[in-house]
């Protein structure tokens, strides 16, 4: 029988099954000098029992000399070629960077020791210098959880078709405010997952998702509004070892949050039984740290059919000093040399890791033993390299097509997620805004690809018109909304609710309140349309009637807070300000938490009770970052700055100085800004 040779980059099944029909002829005698079964268990035990023993993802155990002495060929053959143990980085040769956690490659000297042994027969030698197997707990890893999470129904995975990303949600139950320091995973059925991700939901959005749906869960890669707790990925894949966390950057489980678990699954033929549970490891204490995701992508993907060199790259200069504590590269079947690196701004240059033969398959995460400390005005970049051709043993089509950026396996996406720790928790906020920017710039990049390969497509405009009118390019926000109207003439309120804000944000007030009215005409109990109107009849000063919008909103509704904000502005407008701080104090009964109303009510009162908002307003605008609460994050810098002045008058600079360094640094571009703080530096320097 000729055996096929087996590389790096053979596909996992093909592996297994070639693996699966090779034999050893174990139990040569050997000499007294070759090493026997007692100099090799360990390594056996170490690098690949974790895998390779009862309910794990490998099809046979290593438990024994019998176990791994009947599959000794394979062994030398699978290890040679470094396909295993699983571990896909390569070596770190900076000595600035250290090594990965867990690694479990083999050294070149292991690595020769088993090659000896069994070029040398596989010799048992003395069976009581053979240690003992390692023993692992039938039930859970890190130990018994303080909260198990299981899918109350097991989902049916069809028997045929693509790909299948589906969002299961569970509500935590917690009893109280928690904090999760580490998570284990229960995954039946795990040749049918292919991987798995927490997320956590805040909102309600995702139950609402999951309750419409006649199935259980709810399908998409991306399960907005869910999100990666407190910036943390965790994760699971086959060969995945429970990490037992840390009780520093442990993150908060209330009653508020309902737990989301995301399953890759790919269908095997037959209709298939998925359920999936979590054990959740409490902290006994409150995190002293909270951690952010960075992620590099690239969206704009593009392979033609035949291209074997396929190069995506992305960048990001860093803000504000951090460290990186762990990375998340992902990519499919097409990722072939996969790399990353920091370039400090002296110009020193650490490689942040190095796939040289990326497997879809045993994808996984990779934390630091060290964390990797940058400073501030370092470059992160990552160069990713895809193969196409008909030699990539890895490639799903033959022949090959042409590969875009998507969802489904056969697509292909090119990401780094990496989770790092900014220097103070002052520094946090910083780094969210300005990455943030780099997000929305990315998506505008990706989208405006989509609408120029598909003009007619309304869903490319609604995604524009909505991310530019919040990066604050109001005249092309403009045109995607009626963009996407004409392309959408039955939806007669969003994309005109929107061009309304994009016309405000130009300046054609006139224009927004014609299109507000419009919107009324065909749905005249539209809230924020009429909020919207409002709000354009207060900046073309027609007060009066402004006021008469606004208080038919707040008629059916005494608590909305954007109605009764925007009626304390009338208000004050026309100097008619305790009947404004009536207006703000309603907003914040209907949402307690609302910056906005805070400051704006702030700045009718003077002394202890504005200090007091104002310092209510940083809390809550500093704990929403802490929490990485990125659907209600606002570059609320007002706050800080208002803080500022009121602490300034009160003769306590040191504190006012704080607040308003603060403010500037969220706020580089601000000039006027900058100029109070060097104001505010010269007087304190001159007492």
């Amino acid at each position: 029988m000729t055996t096929p040779p087996l590389t790096a980059r053979t596909s996992g099944a093909a592996a297994l099954g070639l693996v699966a029909a090779l034999t050893g002829c174990g139990g040569g005698a050997g000499t007294a000098n070759d090493p026997s079964f007692a100099e090799v268990a360990p390594i056996i035990y170490e690098h690949c029992t974790v895998c390779h023993r009862p309910g794990e993802a490998a099809p046979f155990p290593f438990l024994s000399y019998a176990d791994v002495s009947r599959r000794g060929r394979q062994i030398a053959m699978v290890t040679e070629s470094k396909y295993m143990p699983v571990w896909q980085p390569a070596p770190s040769r900076d000595p600035a960077v250290s090594a990965f956690e867990g690694d479990r490659s083999l050294s070149e000297e292991e690595l020769a020791l088993l090659q000896e042994w069994i070029a040398n027969g596989m010799p048992e030698g003395p069976a009581d210098r053979v240690p003992q197997p390692p023993q692992w707990s039938e039930d859970w890893q890190l130990g018994k959880p303080d909260l198990v999470l299981t899918m109350p129904e097991a989902y049916t995975l069809s028997e045929e078709g693509r790909d299948v990303y589906r969002n299961f949600v569970i509500p935590a139950t917690a009893g109280g405010r928690r904090y999760v320091r580490a998570v284990e995973w229960r995954v039946e059925n795990r040749p049918v997952v292919h991987h798995a991700v927490l997320f956590i939901d805040r909102s309600g959005g995702a139950r609402a998702k999951e309750e419409a749906e006649p199935y259980p869960g709810f399908g998409g890669m991306t399960p907005t509004p869910a999100q990666m707790p407190e910036g943390q990925f965790c994760g699971w894949t086959p060969g995945n070892i429970p990490r037992p966390g840390s009780e520093d950057i442990a993150w908060l489980l209330d009653d508020r949050t309902d737990i989301v678990l995301q399953l890759h699954m790919r269908p095997t033929g037959r209709p298939e039984q998925v359920r999936v549970g979590v054990g959740l490891h409490f902290s006994d204490t409150p995190p002293r740290r909270h951690p952010m995701s960075l992620r590099l992508l690239s969206r704009v993907i593009d392979i033609p059919p035949g291209k074997s060199d396929y190069v995506v790259e992305d960048h990001y200069t860093l803000p504000t000093n951090l460290a990186i504590l762990g990375i998340y590269p992902h990519a499919h079947y097409l990722g072939k040399d996969l790399r990353a690196w920091a370039t400090l701004p002296d110009g020193t240059r650490h490689q942040l890791f190095h796939i040289p033969n990326w497997d879809f398959n045993w994808q996984d995460d990779y934390f630091y033993e060290e964390p990797l400390e940058l400073p501030r005005g370092t470059k992160l970049s990552m160069r990713y390299v895809y193969d196409n051709s008909a030699d990539n043993p890895l490639n799903p089509s033959s022949p090959p097509r042409r590969v875009v950026h998507g969802e489904q396996s056969d697509d292909e996406m090119g990401e780094l997620m990496m989770l790092v720790l900014t220097e103070t928790e002052e520094d946090l906020p910083i780094l969210w805004r300005d990455f943030s920017w780099k997000l929305l710039r990315d998506s505008k990049a990706y989208y405006k690809l989509l609408a120029r390969s598909q003009p007619d497509n309304a869903g490319w405009h609604r995604q524009l018109a909505e991310i530019t009118l919040r990066t604050g390019e109001a005249r092309e926000s403009i045109e995607h909304h009626r963009r996407w109207s004409e392309l959408r003439p039955g939806n007669k309120g969003r994309p005109y609710v929107g061009r309304a804000r994009a016309m405000l944000g130009s300046g054609d007030f006139e224009g927004a309140a014609k299109t507000l009215r419009g919107v009324l005409e065909r749905t005249p109990d539209n809230g924020e349309a009429r909020t919207l109107l409002g709000r354009a009849l207060l900046k073309e000063g027609r007060l009066d009637e402004a006021r008469a919008e606004l208080e038919q909103v707040v008629i059916k509704n005494a608590n909305d807070a954007e109605a009764n904000i925007a009626l304390g502005d009338v208000e004050v407008a026309s100097n008619r300000l305790d009947r404004a701080a009536d207006c703000y104090r309603s907003a914040l009964k209907g949402s307690h938490d609302n910056i906005k109303a805070m400051n704006r009510l702030g700045s009718l009162l003077s002394g202890d009770e504005a200090i007091e908002l104002y310092r209510a307003a940083v809390r809550i605008y500093r704990q929403r970052f802490l929490e990485a609460d990125q659907a209600r994050q606002v570059d609320e810098s007002q706050s800080l700055q208002l803080l500022a002045t009121e602490l300034e008058a009160r003769g306590e600079l040191e504190q006012a100085l704080t607040y308003l360094e603060w403010a500037a640094r969220l706020n580089p571009e601000n000039l006027e800004l900058e100029a109070q703080v060097q104001r505010l530096r010269k007087l304190q320097e001159s007492l």
